[in-house]
């Protein structure tokens, strides 16, 4: 409960002997209002014909944290000499404890001039009297606001809600997964290049320009792996340490389980294959299913069978019989329409119904006979020659398929230099001159998936909120105290919003198009949003 004093007195907190935080409160003063910390020892200089002095305590110890409860027991003492001052205390008891009436105690004094007796002089000295003009009326300036009755003395952050926050959110785009020789991108590779100095015996990469150009950029490696180490050179000093037997490893560990050891499509097991592997720059998140048909055109391999090791190098050559062998995911594919033999030799049965493949390296498509313009050829007992790896970007294509439907004459020899990977970039680039009935060009055709996250939060700055800074020029130079202009009537802009973590740490800093104002009876609302 406050008390009342009336006049100008200084004011001092000299006693604070118990641990709970207590606080003061000066209200309808002229000069000197406010809500001061009981640590706040300095003098006060207040100033009013009339004015309230409050004492409160911070109300943990009943069960009430946060909360401030106003003191019920307060005495003033009576003035008394003390020096050349006037002065009394006033003491305050908190609800605690027994009644000691020592809980805070202040001390208000001001000058003291005592009084004389006037001197009188004698009447016929008494001059006649001098009156002086009257004065303009001085207009004095227009008291201050007077801030909340409890002052909130602001936060350093604030923790979000449930109902502060949008849950995560994501958005797939897609997009054409190649890039021209102008740089634009596109869904249909058409032009391929390799490099004069990619004679490696593990991959060729194909580029979208001639690689000393300064705008080709490598699009995809292709890649010849055999389980038994046949079709390259020994380069290890031992039987099968060869470089088809390291690719077809390579791609076992990316794309098969632990402890499986060949590809396989249905019962059939690949021993062999033809690998297309995109480039992760290319590809984004995934490359799209549904949306990609590979085209390979016939070789001249049918003339190399009775000396099938020669067929390398310069002998490897399109056919010319026009036979374009094209090849699409399944992901199309109704399961329901597949006959009973295609169903148990390539689908898995989960719970008494259809599924397709899935392995830890995400899910599995099978490369089977059509394009995207018609669909699948034969929905109901579909061609399949190989293996479709959506979110690692790699093709596996059965050699043994190849070499009967395209007359690839895969060279399988022990200790040869088969070169079998520039077999498929042969037979690629040669479909990509050539085009459908409708016009297009029989190219590697592909998009890829990017996936786009947003997060959003909404910040409430609420009146009582954040109406301090750190800033320097808010405190005195010496004492490090808030500044009497900005005690009562702080002024500061929002500028930045950082966004932490559970251990403190800065994540993110938002920024608004310009400084907010803020004070004691302005609140905002920001909306902030975390795209990636």
């Amino acid at each position: 409960m406050a008390i009342t004093i009336t006049g100008n007195w200084k004011l001092q907190l000299i006693s604070q002997p118990i641990d709970q935080p207590q606080r003061f409160i000066i209200n309808n003063a002229l000069v000197g209002n406010g809500t001061y910390p009981d640590t706040y020892t300095i003098p006060i200089n207040v100033q009013g014909s009339s004015w309230s002095l409050n004492s409160q305590q911070e109300g943990s110890w009943s069960g009430q944290p946060g909360v401030w409860i106003s003191s019920n027991n307060i005495i003033k003492s009576d003035i008394t000499i003390e020096g050349n001052e006037e002065v009394f205390y006033v003491n305050v008891d908190d609800y605690r404890g027994g009644v000691d009436y020592n809980d805070m105690v202040f001390r208000l004094s001001r000058p003291y001039t005592p009084s004389t007796p006037p001197t009188i002089p004698p009447i016929e000295n008494i001059p006649p009297p001098n009156v002086p003009l009257p004065l303009p009326p001085v207009e004095n300036p227009p008291p201050r606001p007077t801030p909340p009755v409890e002052l909130s003395y602001g936060k350093v952050w604030t923790k979000f809600d449930n109902d502060d926050k949008i849950p995560r959110q994501r958005f797939i785009e897609t997009y054409g997964i190649w890039l021209d020789y102008t740089g634009s991108k596109t869904g249909n590779f058409t032009s391929y290049y390799t490099c004069s100095l990619d004679t490696g015996s593990f991959k060729k990469s194909v580029y979208n320009a001639p690689c000393f150009d300064c705008y080709a950029k490598p699009h995809f490696d292709l890649s010849y792996g055999h389980d038994g180490g046949s079709g390259s050179r020994d380069l290890g000093g031992n039987d099968f340490y060869t470089p088809t037997n390291a690719v077809y490893g390579q791609y076992r560990g990316l794309c098969l389980d632990p402890g499986i050891k060949r590809f396989r499509i249905g019962n059939k097991e690949i021993y062999h294959f033809y690998a297309i592997n995109v480039y992760r720059d290319r590809m984004g998140d995934r490359v799209d299913e549904g949306n990609i048909e590979i085209n390979l055109d016939e070789l001249n391999g049918h003339a190399f069978r009775t000396n099938p090791n020669a067929y390398t190098g310069s002998n490897v050559q399109i056919s010319g019989s026009n036979k374009i062998l094209r090849l699409i995911d399944d992901s199309t594919l109704d399961l329901e329409s597949l006959t009973t033999n295609s169903y148990q030799t390539f689908y898995q049965e989960i719970s008494e119904s259809k599924a397709r493949l899935n392995t830890s390296a995400g899910p599995v498509h099978f490369l089977v006979s059509g394009n995207l313009e018609t669909g699948i050829y034969n929905s109901t007992q579909p061609h399949v020659y190989g293996l479709f790896y959506p979110k690692q970007g790699i093709f596996i294509l059965d050699a043994e398929l190849l070499d009967l439907s395209a007359s690839f004459q895969t060279v399988t020899g022990s200790d040869s230099w088969g070169d079998n990977s520039m077999k498929i970039f042969t037979a690629m680039s040669g479909a990509a001159l050539r085009t459908d009935l409708s016009g297009d060009y029989l190219g590697f055709q592909a998009r890829k998936v990017r996936y786009n996250y947003r997060e959003q939060y909404y910040v409430r700055v609420k009146n009582q909120d954040y109406n301090f800074t750190n800033n320097w020029t808010f405190v005195t130079g010496s004492e490090q105290l808030i500044k009497d202009d900005f005690r009562d009537k702080p002024l500061v802009y929002i500028t930045e919003i950082g966004l932490y973590n559970e251990q403190k740490e800065l994540l993110a800093i938002a920024k608004p198009s310009s400084p907010i104002y803020k004070n004691f009876t302005e609140e905002a609302l920001f909306d902030i949003q975390l795209v990636w």
